[in-house]
């Protein structure tokens, strides 16, 4: 069984996509591997840096037809599981702060929650975060008002209801993990590692200095890579587009897949050195002059394009 059919069978498990939704999925994969077969036998295909195999284009077609259909049961099943963790941290031993100023302290070496606590059905929440000198958390915007802050061991939790919020996060944090039901994520200049999770909503990272991981069900990612990144990074979009620019100087491995779109990597960016057509497409380039650099990038999209870019 190939990737993409276990994908499905495990969102159909845990209540992501419908029994119908499943069975449209199955269908467009089994008539992409016909189409597929049929294109083989007629002409060669070869691969460059542009990868857009015509047999899948009935894939990305399904994709988008039960998209609205996907969004709403992850809207259902992803409300349930944020309401679940709510639950756990408040009621197991978190202790809630009292904040002076819309602003508090994080002891060095801490971990930060962002948290779109959202009412039910409610769109959710924008969050945009800010990497920032010293101790202090500041936060802001038209969300702020309803903004609750716990501190669970060595991790503090900042909770917001509704509407937009801004928080800007210290360099005592060793790591964020920022969550909003179906609003966007932006990034900026953040020195620790980073999880970014929105069901519906785009994220867009920039100045990123070391591990990432975002993830987005139906919106689109951009990723801006600075000068000097090292360490770990992956992006995923259920049906969503990403982008990632970096520069030529840095060294990394970058691995793309996606079932229903193309990727697209210009020549100026470094050596393409895997491509693979079938299921879906998927390529692997590799940046800098290092032939097996230690930092790598994964990406993948069930029905957006992928498309790396040099600055």
């Amino acid at each position: 069984m190939n990737e993409e059919r276990k994908e499905i069978l495990r969102m159909l498990a845990e209540k992501i996509i419908t029994v119908d939704d499943a069975e449209k999925l199955l269908k467009a994969l089994d008539e992409g591997e016909r189409r597929r077969a049929e294109a083989d036998r007629s002409r060669p295909r070869t691969f460059h840096h542009f990868i857009r195999p015509d047999a899948f284009t009935g894939v990305g077609q399904a994709l988008a037809g039960i998209g609205p259909m996907v969004h709403e049961a992850v809207h259902e099943a992803m409300e349930g599981v944020q309401n679940v963790i709510v639950v756990k941290e408040d009621e197991e031993g978190a202790q809630e702060l009292t904040t002076a100023g819309m602003s508090f302290e994080i002891e060095a070496g801490s971990g930060l929650l962002v948290r779109n606590k959202g009412f039910r059905r409610s769109r959710g929440g924008n969050v945009i975060v800010r990497g920032i000198e010293g101790p202090v958390c500041r936060y802001g915007g038209t969300g702020a008002g309803g903004v609750k802050v716990y501190r669970m061991g060595d991790r503090y939790i900042l909770s917001w209801p509704e509407d937009d919020l801004e928080v800007d996060v210290p360099a005592t944090v060793s790591n964020l993990t920022a969550l909003t039901k179906g609003g966007d994520i932006t990034i900026e200049n953040l020195g620790c590692r980073l999880d970014a999770k929105t069901m519906g909503g785009d994220i867009e990272a920039s100045g990123l200095k070391t591990d990432f991981s975002v993830t987005t069900m139906g919106g689109d990612i951009r990723i801006d890579v600075p000068e000097g990144w090292q360490g770990r990074g992956a992006g995923s979009s259920m049906g969503g587009d990403i982008e990632v620019a970096i520069p030529k100087s840095v060294p990394a491995r970058i691995s793309a897949s996606t079932m229903g779109g193309s990727i697209e990597i210009p020549d100026s960016l470094g050596k393409v050195v895997h491509t693979k057509s079938s299921p879906g497409v998927k390529a692997e380039a590799v940046v800098g002059p290092e032939k097996e650099p230690a930092s790598e990038i994964r990406l993948k999209s069930m029905g957006g394009d992928i498309e790396l870019g040099g600055k």
